[in-house]
């Protein structure tokens, strides 16, 4: 990667690959620290980067959760047609705590109840996906966890799997028995149901009463709708945990599941889960973005990004042909 030309009408030559840039500091390409998990190629916090300028705050938000210690671990099934991967990204930033894509029980094995989660994500095929789980022996992992005690949260497809039954009368996704850890039925219909989301959750027990009375944006994306099973005794009955049957908990309080996709994507959820005492500030995708922006205003040149994007200068044979 070369260095940006001068903005102008004139297009002079790029200096030779790996020349210092005109602000002192080394070529770009050397610049660039390696993203991963690992902060050894990283300078030191606050450090002052080549050129010239303060260390930018956002840059080191993947090295400050590696650097604090591991206290929590959200395993998330990765089953074939698992869907809205996007809305668990902001986990890979909350100080402390381990984003595990899961694929077989072995990678259950080490997790606390009480203290670790499981996450069933959306899915584009709720029923086959539910098969897949029974095939790999995760169905089993994930009722032995609950069981235990242990957080399982349902998203979308994954609320339909946590019911006893998928009924699927229209031929859309298929029939199948559910996980049988939350009493409600999931009964698919012909219209899909796809909208932007406001609502606020009721009062929630156990291991999720962060999030009472907590109102949260998202978007629903889902054919059918859930409801009550109503042939279990009233004291194993599901409890509504969001109006209009938007979301679930057993009475348990360890299982929960919604139909609102973005709940990591929002900062009120983010701090009503990871840090209800408000003692830090959560990196959030949207407090990324304005650091970032707000670095760029106060050090690069007026109008230097724009020139990034110019159309390319014509070349020599082109000009000459002219």
């Amino acid at each position: 990667m070369g260095v940006a030309p001068t903005l102008g009408t004139a297009c002079p030559s790029l200096p030779p690959e790996g020349a210092n840039p005109p602000w002192g500091g080394p070529a770009v390409d050397s610049v660039a620290p390696t993203l991963g998990t690992s902060s050894a190629a990283l300078p030191p916090e606050g450090a002052r980067p080549a050129w010239g300028g303060p260390a930018p705050v956002v840059a080191v938000a993947p090295t400050l959760v590696a650097a604090r210690p591991l206290f929590q671990t959200i395993a998330v099934i990765a089953y074939p047609r698992i869907s809205n991967l996007d809305e668990f990204q902001p986990l890979k930033n909350i100080p402390g705590v381990r984003l595990l894509w899961v694929r077989s029980p072995v990678e259950l094995a080490g997790l606390v109840p009480g203290r670790d989660w499981i996450v069933l994500p959306g899915s584009k095929h709720t029923s086959g996906d539910l098969a897949w789980l029974r095939a790999q022996g995760l169905a089993a992992s994930v009722a032995a966890f609950a069981g235990q005690g242990g957080a399982v949260l349902g998203i979308c497809g994954g609320l339909q799997m946590l019911g006893e039954a998928l009924i699927d009368p229209h031929g859309i996704d298929g029939n199948a028995p559910g996980l049988g850890l939350l009493t409600l039925v999931t009964v698919f219909e012909v219209d899909k149901t796809v909208r932007h989301t406001q609502a606020r959750f009721g009062p929630v027990r156990g291991l999720w009463a962060g999030l009472s009375g907590v109102t949260v944006s998202g978007y629903e994306i889902h054919h059918g709708h859930t409801q009550q099973a109503g042939l279990a005794q009233a004291s194993e009955l599901a409890q509504p945990a969001m109006p209009d049957g938007l979301a679930w908990q057993n009475p348990a309080g360890n299982v929960l599941g919604l139909y609102l996709h973005g709940l990591f994507e929002d900062p009120a959820a983010l701090q009503a889960l990871f840090d209800p005492g408000g003692t830090q500030a959560l990196p959030t995708l949207d407090a990324v973005f304005d650091g970032l922006a707000d670095y760029i205003g106060r050090y690069f040149e007026p109008d230097f990004l724009a020139g990034l994007i110019q159309p390319s200068c014509p070349s020599a044979s082109a000009t000459e042909s002219l």
